[in-house]
């Protein structure tokens, strides 16, 4: 069902101007909960031609009769975060058996592998978890050699041979090397997990219009910025977070729920993924139901989870009676064998959540004018993997009055990495718009 309503929804998008389709999203959402509870107007008939007849009235005969009736569909998916796992991209279902391999390249992309077969693996792979965002993972048709493409290939063969997969065997002895190739054995397991409840094997939700839908997501966001300072977090760290982890997208350009990997040595072992706009991070795959509904689907779950797990780096992870949970650059110290510039450190002093009381009008809402303040000064970050090994002229941490930049750092672990990604959430605080890696992105 989804994916010939996705594939014609994709080309009327592309037919009518952006303001238009806006227009027409926001009015049939708008239109949808009013004329009944979202699960009702789902098998009622009536129902929906009362939506169809209030939304064309509102849009003045603008759009065609099917691009209404095509957006009342999505409109209601939208309205139900636990099915959204049901809707498919224009390349799936995944039936494909064909030998598949570094180098290949679908005829589209100008190579000789008929019918979108390598476009149809990776967004396979994406919907089953394995070809995440890390260095701009897209679904482009080109089987690149020592590309994405090929990494997810192999991440999937070391989980099945390694049987590191949540729930059940699916393997079976089947995949006995991890060569990088789709031959037809490791095409029949692919597509088993596709075809499995959603309870066994969950599968990555999908969103025919993710520029949309993110943009959704950003003005939820500053429209709830008093709820988030309620929670004691201040709205303007967190955005940089956001910013810095996904670019503000709950979905990924492919229209995928934004997936980070992990990984480690190999390349292809992933040792944990980060869901969602705020990349809650999880070390099992693939997730339970619980998780799906609780933080995947949901992007307004995703938010309340990262602004839970900013509150929790506040509390916990810069004072603490363990070594390892404290942060070092608190008490002065400056981390063993690195390049990283000694702070000022405030000692055991009391938490500071911010400079201004709670009465105040300013508490919490002034981080940027404190970051901008602060001082200056180069730093280098000698074993970064991920990021760049300097930052020059960065706000010093210790010259803003409160600890919201240790925690910002925690949020990202405690390694070497963690000290640049402060300085990129600075940056992003100022404006600047900096998601560093060192190691540069490539194709397929």
């Amino acid at each position: 069902m989804w994916g010939k309503f996705l594939s014609v929804w994709h080309q009327i998008l592309k037919n009518i101007a952006g303001e238009t389709v806006d227009q027409l999203q926001d009015t049939t959402e708008e239109v949808v909960q009013q004329v009944g509870e979202d699960e009702t107007i789902d098998s009622s008939e009536d129902k929906r031609k009362n939506a169809f007849e209030k939304v064309k009235t509102q849009m003045g005969g603008t759009v065609s009769d099917h691009a209404v009736n095509l957006a009342i569909e999505l409109a209601v998916a939208e309205s139900k975060p636990e099915a959204a796992g049901e809707m498919l991209s224009p390349y799936e279902p995944y039936e494909v058996y064909y030998l598949l391999q570094a180098g290949d390249r679908d005829e589209q992309a100008g190579g000789d592998v008929p019918d979108n077969h390598v476009a149809g693996l990776q967004t396979a792979l994406k919907r089953l978890g394995y070809m995440g965002n890390n260095y701009m993972r897209q679904v482009d048709g080109q089987f690149g050699r020592g590309g994405s493409t090929e990494s997810a290939v192999k991440a999937l063969q070391y989980d099945l041979i390694e049987g590191r997969l949540r729930g059940k065997d699916w393997n079976q002895g089947r995949i006995k090397e991890i060569n990088g190739v789709v031959d037809e054995q490791l095409a029949v397991i692919i597509k088993e997990m596709l075809d499995a409840p959603s309870e066994e094997f969950f599968k990555v939700p999908f969103h025919p219009d993710p520029g949309r839908a993110n943009r959704k997501a950003a003005k939820l966001l500053t429209e709830q910025e008093e709820g988030i300072i309620a929670q004691g977090v201040p709205p303007t760290y967190l955005r940089a977070i956001l910013k810095q982890e996904t670019g503000m997208s709950h979905y990924d350009l492919d229209g995928f729920v934004y997936v980070g990997c992990d990984e480690t040595r190999p390349r292809y072992v992933y040792k944990s993924r980060g869901w969602g706009m705020g990349q809650y991070t999880i070390t099992h795959h693939p997730p339970t139901p619980e998780e799906a509904t609780g933080f995947i689907n949901d992007v307004v779950n995703n938010l309340g989870r990262a602004i839970q797990e900013l509150r929790e780096k506040f509390d916990r992870f810069v004072l603490s009676s363990s070594s390892k949970m404290m942060a070092d650059e608190r008490m002065g110290l400056l981390p063993p064998n690195t390049g990283y510039i000694r702070g000022n450190g405030r000692g055991s002093s009391p938490l500071v959540e911010c400079k201004y009381s709670r009465r105040d009008a300013q508490y919490m809402r002034d981080c940027f004018n404190c970051v901008r303040e602060a001082g200056r000064k180069d730093e280098f970050y000698n074993q970064a993997k991920y990021h760049k090994k300097s930052h020059q002229n960065v706000p010093v941490w210790s010259d803003i009055p409160c600890d919201w930049p240790v925690a910002v750092r925690r949020y990202n672990g405690s390694g070497p990495d963690s000290y640049a990604y402060r300085a990129e959430i600075l940056w992003h605080i100022l404006g600047r718009d900096i998601r560093s890696r060192g190691v540069e992105g490539e194709p397929g």
